[in-house]
């Protein structure tokens, strides 16, 4: 923001950064290409260092060594300091020292603890005395608190792991519960290994968590889109699937048990969805209901999913049989004789 700020620009008041914030601040260097687009072109367009660079204006120093803490004190500055809570780090050093400064001013930004030093501190006024470090100090220096918070939402975290796009993803420091939503959010489960440790567990990086299944292992390591080829052969279409699709995505071997498919048309997109011999059955089963011409659970308005959705019959969220038959019969079609096999296309079936 320093950098990027046209006010910022105008400054020459150095910027001294001390503690655990100097190390983050390191890190996102380290991670140029996950930062906002004008910080990355200070870097590749002009030339200059996003952060820490004693020769830009404003001059932002890294303060490498406790000892050269009386060189941001010595003149008028900014000093970037942690931790706010003042219970250890630089930043009980300047505000021992600043405290007593009639022409100083003390920010504390985000949480503080309720017990910390950092929030008894934001309750003192001019004149009064506090304990720090050690020594009795006399407040005279301003003190000012800005509600920031360094932690984001369910949507902010998304919108990181998204970007990030990490092979393993953990979460930790929150509530279990939220934990697991976070987890099941948006693709996540698709796009890389989640783990939600507890005290002790270890996480091997580059293998997957030993309770995913081969089919869950595959969507995260496979590519979930590649083009294929459709062929025609007189009235019949064949799709050809890459090769070495089919020989690492243990998917298409499981297809290949009965290498059938179901297609069917929504709009102008194609879906596809593999048989399985007990679904063939189960689809066997409804297209004889079907054809039956009874008033059978295949042609009942409350046949879902080979599951009874009438709330009052006693078939009630049960797998039913297609050919059965209950006192709550309500057909899906005016004349069973006119009865279209087509309707075995148009049933949403959830296996």
């Amino acid at each position: 923001a320093i950098r990027t700020s046209k006010l910022f620009n105008k400054l020459t008041v150095p910027i001294f950064v001390d503690g655990l914030v100097r190390a983050v601040t390191e890190v996102f260097r380290e991670n140029l290409d996950l930062l906002p687009i004008p910080v990355q072109n200070l870097v590749k367009i002009n030339g200059q260092e996003p952060f820490f660079d004693k020769t830009s204006t404003p001059p932002i120093i890294s303060i490498e060594n406790p000892r050269e803490r009386p060189i941001a004190i010595a003149k008028p500055s900014v000093i970037v300091a942690s931790s706010g809570m003042l219970t250890g780090g630089p930043s009980v050093y300047y505000a021992s020292a600043l405290l007593e400064r009639e022409n100083a001013a003390i920010f504390i930004s985000g949480y503080t603890d309720e017990e910390s030093p950092g929030r008894l501190l934001q309750s003192l006024k001019t004149g009064d005395t506090v304990e720090l470090d050690g020594k009795s100090i006399t407040v005279k220096a301003q003190i000012k608190r800005f509600n920031l918070s360094a932690h984001t939402d369910k949507v902010g975290l998304g919108q990181v792991i998204n970007k990030v796009k990490p092979k393993h993803l953990v979460l930790i420091h929150g509530e279990l519960e939220a934990l697991h939503q976070v987890a099941r959010s948006g693709d996540n489960q698709s796009l890389c290994y989640i783990h939600i440790p507890g005290v002790g567990d270890k996480i091997e990086l580059g293998v997957a968590p030993e309770q995913l299944s081969r089919q869950q292992i595959a969507k995260i390591q496979q590519p979930q889109e590649f083009d294929v080829m459709v062929e025609s052969f007189g009235t019949d279409a064949w799709l050809r699937v890459p090769e070495e699709v089919v020989e690492k995505d243990p998917r298409w071997q499981t297809l290949s048990i009965s290498g059938i498919i179901k297609a069917r048309w929504d709009g102008v997109n194609l879906k596809l969805a593999p048989m399985q011999p007990e679904m063939i059955l189960q689809e066997e089963e409804i297209e004889a209901g079907l054809k039956s011409g009874k008033h059978c659970c295949a042609v009942c308005q409350f046949f879902s999913g080979r599951f009874c959705q009438s709330p009052d019959s006693p078939l009630f969220e049960r797998r039913v049989d297609p050919l059965a038959i209950c006192d709550q019969f309500q057909s899906k079609v005016q004349d069973l004789s006119t009865l279209d096999t087509e309707l075995l296309w148009s049933e949403e079936v959830d296996y």
